[in-house]
């Protein structure tokens, strides 16, 4: 069944989504290529999931997280103006703009997910900047969960070390080892995030994450297609910039322009344009009755353009 109002999509998704998960062949082809993590588990395992994974997406993490952007997008921004230095015409020259987001996206969730320097920018043989692209899936899952075991070893060594708040990793794996740490030593009993599923995390931020770079990539092209919106940008970032090269996260999030933009680019272009849910009861959506079992579709890319919910100029 497919439906399309918004009050429809808010029972599936938001009110009643513990009855609509995702079909288990579905979370299965997931769990292959972005581990099982956020994104595949589902019921109240993924309510523990998520409440366990509540400080790495706490206030004072987002501060430290975004400064951690900064370097990627820095060497990036060089990059291109290199390129348009030295490469450049009166013509212009060609940037092929998926292929940079691709390794800036990669550097930024390895930084900031678990505090890992890839450097894809400049280094497109590292392990795994060269496993990411899925060339070879087999071998590229072997490597990535190598390093993943690797990874979350390192972070509980660190979790034993007696760390100030400003010597600790902020990095999201190192957010998540030290809560575990001090639940299990208050004793309190509750759920404990196991190995396994921290290494799944790996897989789920790779993997979720790295769809950023298709939607940066149409946010740009849009971009370069609307001078009028480039300058209404510019000048909202402008005053910003000139006061502080790495604004932190409390002024960015209250940028309304800013915030704009990337809204509208991921509503026109969806990293994911549809996915699936499953009825787990028999129950009614809209006035409709949906048995148990049945199959619900989501169009995300036609709801998003749905010209009786976003008007005329819906394609915009």
């Amino acid at each position: 069944m497919l439906f399309l109002s918004p009050e429809a999509m808010r029972q599936v998704l938001i009110k009643d989504w513990l009855d609509y998960p995702r079909p288990s062949f579905l979370r299965n082809i997931l769990g292959l290529t972005t581990g099982y993590g956020l994104l595949t588990v589902t019921g109240n395992e993924h309510k523990q999931m998520r409440k366990a994974m509540n400080p790495a997406f706490s206030l004072p993490s987002l501060i430290f997280q975004t400064n951690m952007y900064y370097g990627p997008i820095e060497g990036l921004i060089n990059i291109f103006k290199e390129k348009v230095g030295t490469e450049g015409s009166e013509k212009g020259t060609i940037i092929h703009v998926y292929e940079w987001m691709g390794k800036v996206t990669l550097d930024i969730i390895c930084e900031a997910a678990f505090g890992y320097s890839v450097d894809s920018l400049h280094n497109p043989h590292n392990e795994l900047a060269e496993a990411s692209p899925f060339g070879d899936f087999v071998d590229a899952m072997y490597r990535i969960r190598k390093l993943s075991k690797a990874m979350l070893e390192e972070k509980m060594r660190d979790a034993d070390l007696p760390l100030t708040d400003i010597e600790a990793k902020c990095d999201i794996m190192s957010i998540l080892v030290r809560a575990r740490r001090a639940e299990q030593e208050e004793g309190k009993g509750g759920y404990a995030m196991s190995d396994q599923a921290m290494m799944d995390q790996v897989l789920t931020f790779l993997g979720a994450g790295h769809e950023t770079t298709a939607g940066l990539t149409w946010t740009l092209w849009f971009l370069a297609n609307s001078l009028d919106h480039q300058r209404r940008l510019r000048a909202e970032l402008e005053p910003i910039f000139a006061n502080e090269s790495r604004p932190e996260y409390r002024i960015l999030k209250d940028l309304q322009w800013l915030d704009a933009v990337v809204m509208e680019g991921l509503r026109i272009m969806p990293p994911v344009p549809v996915t699936e849910r499953e009825a787990a009861k028999t129950d009614y959506i809209d006035g409709v009755l949906v048995t148990e079992g049945t199959w619900i579709y989501i169009p995300i890319r036609v709801m998003n353009s749905h010209k009786e919910v976003w008007g005329e100029d819906a394609d915009e």
